[in-house]
């Protein structure tokens, strides 16, 4: 079941989403609950929830500015994770970037993560950058990464 950031309390949000970062993220969560409450409080952040049985399985989050998109978190839950989840949320990330005439969508990975990096390119993601040692603990470079969407998709 799909769930937008409305549809909960913030600080039931906040803490859901910390946690699933804290279990998930192969460092801990890179945000606190009180950062995450901040972000899901600003009218130009979107998250995006998938719950099963009541339970958070993943999410995505991400800012938007104009017509660009910036994606803040795509996480799956350690015990989901394998599973296409991941590919579930970017696709309901796409359908909603259609809905709002979005021009491209970027993102940060580190460097190490071939996984991710692997997925994002498999949907249309393209590596344009890296940030020198832009992750702390360990500190690690940051693939920057977009895709871009045709005139024809974006106003269809």
């Amino acid at each position: 079941m799909w769930k937008a950031k409305e549809e909960f309390q913030a600080e039931q949000l906040a803490e859901l989403l910390y946690e699933t970062c804290a279990k998930s993220y192969q460092y801990g969560s890179p945000w606190s609950a009180h950062q995450f409450i901040e972000d899901i409080q600003q009218k130009h952040s979107m998250y995006i929830v998938l719950l099963a049985d009541s339970q958070l399985i993943g999410f995505i989050s991400v800012q938007t500015i104009l017509d660009e998109m910036e994606v803040t978190h795509c996480v799956v839950s350690k015990e989901h994770q394998g599973q296409g989840y991941a590919k579930k949320l970017l696709e309901k990330l796409f359908q909603y970037a259609e809905e709002k005439a979005i021009s491209r969508i970027f993102l940060e990975v580190r460097q190490m993560h071939q996984k991710a990096q692997t997925l994002y390119q498999s949907m249309g993601f393209e590596p344009y950058y890296t940030r020198k040692q832009y992750y702390h603990h360990p500190i690690e470079d940051a693939v920057l990464m977009k895709r871009e969407f045709s005139k024809e998709e974006c106003y269809k």
